[in-house]
């Protein structure tokens, strides 16, 4: 069998790099995908959370200072910045707002193209992605408090 060369097609990829203090921007970025881990969880302790990668369907450990990637088919993964900073290079011009195309897809995988959408149906979803956006500048997500028979106490 002959070697055969592949050269990596130019994609664009999404990523937010784990600082260790960014934990609810890399939930809202892998949609509740990323964690936090548990001492002796993982062979390194460097590694300090974890990242379902939904292609391999496996969680990933994820070391501070690494990047998360979210890849073409959703997947999400970690990476090292300086292989990062190797294979890819940083797109600087604007970039469309994903987030709602995001939440439609991950949420409802029959919504079908984003450009497809109806215009409510588009609405409904950037109304979605801006109540993530106000939860992650806030630091997280509100929390229901509930009775010690787990109804919701709001009244």
């Amino acid at each position: 069998m002959s070697t055969v060369r592949y050269r990596k097609l130019p994609v664009e990829v999404d990523t937010v790099q784990w600082t260790g203090d960014n934990l609810d921007e890399l939930i809202a970025f892998t949609g509740g995908d990323f964690l936090l881990t548990t001492p002796g969880e993982f062979d390194d302790p460097a590694i300090t959370a974890k990242v379902y990668d939904s292609l391999h369907d496996t969680w990933v450990g994820v070391k501070t200072g690494q990047v998360v990637v979210q890849g073409v088919k959703g997947e999400t993964y970690p990476i090292d910045a300086d292989v990062l900073a190797e294979t890819y290079e940083l797109v600087t011009e604007p970039v469309e707002d994903t987030l709602a195309a995001w939440l439609a897809h991950r949420f409802d995988p029959n919504s079908g193209p984003w450009d497809g959408m109806s215009d409510d149906d588009r609405s409904h979803w950037e109304h979605e992605a801006a109540a993530v956006r106000r939860a992650a500048a806030r630091g997280g997500f509100k929390n229901r408090i509930t009775t010690s028979t787990g109804e919701d106490g709001r009244s």
